[in-house]
């Protein structure tokens, strides 16, 4: 997979420009995961709580009716969306307090305090379990990212470059003048925002102001990033509207579900849980293929037996 990227990235630099400020991150070919319902690793949290207190029958029924009731609030609180932010912490401090008191009416204050420190402990464990049991072994990653690389050379990237060609072809020059500016913005952007970070990077983290300093202005930069992400946005839009390319872009649609579908096979061998298609990570897998590296490809520069194995 590594070849496979570099080689890639050797005709594509604009996208890896994108990929930072998309934060992609790395390609590890993990997997997906999917996260354990709350209240299972609430439960089984609860379980071990129980021994530990030995608690009678009555008393654990109580309090696991309790304490499941708000680990449901606080899930839906944790998923709401609030325009403060300190409104959710606000309401979930309140959920946690609310629940804090129901339990003392059950257990005695110091029992309450052990409870919350086990619970709180084993809640750590069971979550750090299911993230073990999901993470892949090194064959299994191996193989899979093979896996992946192969399709990736063989499926994904020849037609992504036919119709990145095809596109070029069917657009009006005021279109090719104007996905070039384009692409000449997001290039200086990158360089910048690249720079940037190399230096937060590299600088001497024992001076906290200036690291904050820096940071500060590297987020300032991201906000640069968000008109010439719109106009590319824009621009996507006109050619999926327009009668010349309209057939190409709906095309590239049609085969991201294709890919994704392929793709869910792919990881559904390796993973413990299965992931609905419309989940899949598409950009993790094969960057290329999503809307705006591909719009960004210079067709000048592509190179077909970059994609040869």
């Amino acid at each position: 997979m590594t070849n496979d990227i570099n080689i890639t990235m050797r005709y594509f630099l604009i996208g890896i420009g994108i990929c930072l400020i998309w934060s992609c991150g790395t390609d590890t070919t993990q997997g997906t995961t999917t996260t354990n319902p709350p209240n299972n690793i609430a439960k089984a949290a609860l379980e071990a709580v129980r021994d530990s207190m030995q608690m009678e029958t009555a008393t654990f029924e109580q309090v696991q009716s309790i304490v499941l009731k708000y680990e449901e609030q606080l899930a839906a609180t944790q998923k709401k969306a609030f325009n403060n932010p300190k409104s959710k912490q606000q309401v979930i401090q309140n959920l946690m307090k609310s629940r804090r008191t129901e339990l003392r009416d059950i257990l005695k204050p110091k029992e309450v305090m052990t409870f919350n420190r086990l619970y709180k402990k084993n809640k750590t464990d069971e979550r750090k379990q299911v993230r073990d049991e999901k993470k892949l072994s090194e064959e299994d990653r191996k193989k899979l990212a093979e896996e992946v690389k192969q399709y990736r050379i063989k499926s994904v990237l020849p037609i992504v470059v036919k119709n990145r060609k095809a596109l070029e072809a069917a657009m009006p020059s005021e279109g090719k003048a104007r996905i070039a500016d384009l692409r000449e913005k997001m290039t200086n952007f990158n360089e910048r925002f690249k720079a940037q970070k190399a230096s937060c990077t590299n600088m001497d983290k024992t001076d906290k102001k200036a690291v904050r300093t820096c940071r500060r202005e590297l987020q300032n930069m991201k906000k640069q990033y968000d008109p010439i992400k719109k106009e590319v946005e824009l621009f996507s839009l006109s050619l999926q509207n327009n009668q010349a390319t309209k057939s190409i872009m709906d095309d590239m649609e049609k085969q991201r579900q294709i890919w994704r579908t392929d793709l869910k096979k792919m990881l559904d061998i390796y993973t413990k849980e299965t992931t609905p298609v419309d989940k899949i990570p598409l950009g993790k897998y094969f960057r290329l293929a999503q809307s705006m590296p591909f719009l960004m490809l210079d067709p000048d520069k592509i190179d077909d037996s970059a994609f040869e194995e």
